[in-house]
């Protein structure tokens, strides 16, 4: 079915990676307005990103989204398998990621937010391949900005509650905490509870890397 879509656009090789790059980089932007904007409140961070850091950080993403439509595929387009098997299959799957995004939320794990971002994933792979015009439409909406945006926001969430590195400057002596780095720079925070300073340095401006465990 994917491949005789593809041969319906007269898409060729050049055409699939130019979507392909596309794909990568509108949702590598909305992954990080979750990861920055949204959890870390620092918008001006996505400005000092590379277009490389944009497009690798959703490759897991498009990974993800073209294993669910080979497993769409096979579920209804198969011939071997009579549509209400087809649908129920569908549902079945849709019903254990609901389970476990309630379990989850219930126990107050971080995890729901990424679990919500599937079913919200695989409902609109699924709106994409069956309705049309506005149901489409919003489908790919949900594909391209709330989806990543979700994926960032989760990522955000737990890098926050993982044991951050904590670091010294050559020329400060406050402690800071790396939150991330990209390229040959490193995002430093003041604090894991209150953010209050964020600072962007070289790597080579830090000493005296060190994991703080909590006992």
């Amino acid at each position: 079915m994917i491949k005789d879509k593809l041969d319906q656009l007269g898409l060729g090789v050049a055409q699939i990676i130019g979507l392909g790059t596309a794909f990568l980089f509108i949702t590598g932007v909305s992954y990080y307005y979750g990861y920055y904007v949204l959890g870390l409140k620092a918008d001006w961070l996505i400005n000092l990103l590379t277009t490389k850091e944009l497009l690798i950080s959703n490759i897991r993403l498009g990974a993800g989204f073209i294993l669910a439509l080979m497993f769409l595929q096979e579920i209804f387009f198969s011939d071997s398998k009579p549509k209400g098997k087809q649908h129920r299959t569908f549902l079945i799957g849709c019903g254990v990621l609901i389970a476990i995004l309630i379990v989850l939320i219930w126990r107050d794990n971080r995890e729901w937010l990424q679990v919500l971002s599937y079913l919200i994933g695989l409902l609109a792979l699924f709106g994409l391949m069956y309705f049309k015009y506005l149901g489409r439409l919003i489908s790919i909406l949900l594909i391209f900005f709330v989806v990543p945006f979700l994926n960032g926001y989760s990522a955000y969430q737990k890098k926050m509650a993982s044991h951050l590195p904590v670091v010294s400057l050559k020329d400060d002596a406050k402690k800071w905490y790396i939150f991330d780095t990209f390229s040959d720079q490193v995002i430093l925070i003041d604090s894991v509870k209150k953010i209050e300073n964020i600072r962007v340095v070289q790597v080579n401006e830090l000493e005296n890397i060190r994991v703080e465990y909590s006992l």
